[in-house]
């Protein structure tokens, strides 16, 4: 309201100054009515001038309120952005991803070759776009390979019985977007948390490394 008010004060001074300078500048009334005129105009002038000057402190406190305003908003973006950052590590830990240079159904289909090249068997193909469409629902290509070798896996859950959860090996494949994806529980992680010799885990990369090869 204060701010209307002022803009308005400043509108009728910027009137009455160009009233008086008008009326300076045609007058005929001989030289004291032209002195009248000017007069009139700097007394206007002043006026302005001293609202304008009024009006100054209040302008940079607003500016500094909005500058205030914009930084408290990029602080709690960069706050957000670090938490969903975060986030995402904690999520990927221990995963790697690599995209495929094939089509979904020929990335499956190497897989299982270099699966089968390496000694392993598939135990399992789960197709999650399969299972969300008996519910009526929809999931982009999504598919996990179970397999492995239990020669190589029932030494390392004698090591330690947790290592259970681990195995089978597993590898997913899905779709995102135009691209294909293929991603798998990183050896070294594997093989820190469950204390078992990490080439049992690399045989993932092993496979995935195989099966996306040119």
């Amino acid at each position: 309201m204060a701010d209307q008010t002022l803009a308005s004060a400043l509108e009728r001074e910027h009137h009455e100054i160009d009233l008086a300078i008008e009326a300076y500048l045609i007058t005929s009334g001989g030289e004291r009515g032209r002195v009248e005129y000017l007069t009139q105009a700097m007394t206007a002038l002043r006026r302005h001038i001293y609202l304008a000057r009024s009006s100054e402190p209040s302008s940079r406190a607003d500016a500094c309120r909005k500058a205030g305003r914009a930084q408290t908003r990029n602080r709690s973006r960069r706050q957000q952005a670090d938490q969903v950052s975060r986030e995402d590590a904690a999520m990927t830990e221990g995963l790697v991803t690599r995209t495929s240079a094939h089509a979904f159904a020929e990335t499956l289909e190497r897989l299982q070759l270099a699966i089968a090249a390496i000694g392993f068997r598939v135990f399992a193909r789960i197709d999650h776009r399969a299972a969300a469409r008996e519910h009526g629902l929809e999931l982009p290509a999504t598919t996990v390979l179970v397999f492995g070798n239990p020669s190589v896996g029932t030494p390392a859950m004698l090591t330690n019985p947790l290592a259970a959860l681990e195995l089978p090996l597993r590898v997913l494949v899905r779709e995102d977007g135009d691209e294909v994806l293929v991603s798998f529980e990183d050896p070294g992680f594997v093989a820190r948390r469950f204390g078992i010799p990490v080439e049992v885990p690399a045989h993932a990369e092993e496979v995935v490394r195989r099966a996306l090869a040119p």
